[in-house]
């Protein structure tokens, strides 16, 4: 687990996250963890919420930099393959090819829509899957734990943790929908929670 100490997720942040790019000390954390399983020829799985998908974004362009001064290009292929990656209403468009792709996407949170991968010009990684809703959390989470305005409450009740992990399901379940060099849709309306 990776900690990004903010000031609660707030737009300036993200901007700040953004320009700092691979210099972020998160971005560092998250590719010498995901080289070191990789290396030691295990698959690994990473989730990231808002702007950690900035993070991740930019640690799986470093790892792909690493690695693809080492391997041939098949066996690059392979081990970024081991990759399984979640986002959840990421504020990240342009996703490198190679690691296997679900990205949630609340279709009420402007996040994705401005940011993420409904933006213009994005690019989720080939066979990403992307899981789908619309709906909105009236009990957010970060109320309960910080300060939260009123114009804030709305926006965690489309882009906050609760919402988006009530319609969290397995990723091999969501996954299976993937298909070679497209990026699918799949809407998640209608269905209850499968769990993780």
């Amino acid at each position: 687990s990776v900690y990004n100490a903010t000031e609660g997720g707030r737009i300036p942040d993200a901007i700040h996250d953004a320009r700092q790019g691979a210099a972020s000390p998160p971005v560092a954390t998250l590719a010498t963890a995901i080289l070191q399983r990789l290396e030691a020829g295990g698959e690994i799985h990473v989730k990231a919420n808002s702007q950690g998908a900035i993070h991740l974004r930019h640690a799986l362009d470093q790892v792909r930099a690493t690695l693809s001064s080492r391997l041939a290009p098949a066996a690059l292929a392979q081990s970024l393959n081991h990759i399984r990656v979640e986002t959840a209403g990421g504020a990240e468009a342009r996703w490198p090819d190679g690691p296997r792709y679900v990205h949630y996407v609340n279709l009420r949170d402007p996040v994705p829509k401005r940011a993420g991968v409904l933006s213009k010009g994005a690019y989720p990684g080939a066979g990403a899957v992307l899981a789908t809703f619309s709906d909105f959390d009236f009990d957010p989470l970060e109320p309960k734990y910080r300060f939260v305005g009123p114009l804030s409450r709305r926006f965690v009740g489309v882009h906050g943790f609760g919402i988006y992990h009530r319609h969290r399901q397995p990723f091999d379940l969501l996954y299976a929908h993937s298909q070679p060099g497209t990026v699918q849709t799949i809407s998640l309306d209608g269905q209850a929670a499968a769990g993780s």
